[in-house]
């Protein structure tokens, strides 16, 4: 039988999540160009993975997102089926809450293209494509201008969260490989090329979204 959250398990799930519930309850506000995308559900879902492979008791988490009136979404994005014929159109990233929303109008226009041009040639899910492109935009600049420490902090982190969640170093050596794999699906794309290589393809949630979808893939 699953243990019953106590409530100070609840309280303190209930504080992570605030920031998460402020943002969609601020998004109803605001006009359809700028309201929360589809990665709402994925940073919920993040959140839970992060919260239970930490040794906490999924319950807590569950018991404070019903509180908030939050949940995850029904159909878990990197479980969707490719999306065949793809155009980039099918994504729609809101940099507004992410690290690059500061950039030139011209740059963030040059990074919607070029993301979602790979996320197409990539036949990725909607949702999914548009909660990758999010994620990336969010760590990629917060890494670059992070110290060193806290780059091998964050590095240490994603690595020891996956090894808590897959059970040991194989079966992470077995994700990491098989989302590398995945990139092959656009293989001559250079956005994928640079992320091959790039610091954020260590993200425990990125790898193992690609990975998911590299198995979907015909």
């Amino acid at each position: 039988m699953p243990t019953e959250p106590t409530d100070a398990q609840i309280a303190q799930v209930t504080a992570e999540l605030a920031p998460i519930a402020a943002q969609i309850d601020a998004s109803k506000a605001q006009p359809a160009a700028v309201t929360q995308s589809p990665a709402s559900g994925t940073e919920l879902a993040r959140g839970r993975d992060a919260w239970v492979a930490l040794g906490k008791p999924a319950a807590a988490y569950d018991a404070a997102m019903k509180a908030d009136g939050l949940k995850l979404p029904e159909a878990p994005a990197a479980f969707q089926e490719p999306l065949e014929d793809a155009t980039p159109d099918a994504y729609t990233p809101n940099f507004v809450d992410t690290t690059v929303r500061n950039l030139p109008t011209e740059r963030l226009a040059n990074i919607a293209k070029e993301t979602t041009t790979w996320a197409a040639e990539m036949k990725l899910p909607a949702d999914l494509g548009t909660s990758i492109i999010e994620h990336i935009a969010e760590i990629g600049p917060r890494f670059a201008e992070s110290t060193q420490s806290a780059k091998e902090d964050w590095l240490r982190g994603q690595h020891a969260i996956a090894l808590k969640t897959l059970g040991s170093e194989e079966a992470v050596a077995a994700m990491n490989a098989k989302a590398l794999a995945a990139l092959s699906i656009a293989a001559n794309n250079t956005f994928g090329k640079s992320l091959a290589q790039s610091p954020v393809f260590n993200s425990f949630w990125l790898a193992r979204a690609l990975a998911s979808h590299r198995d979907k893939v015909k």
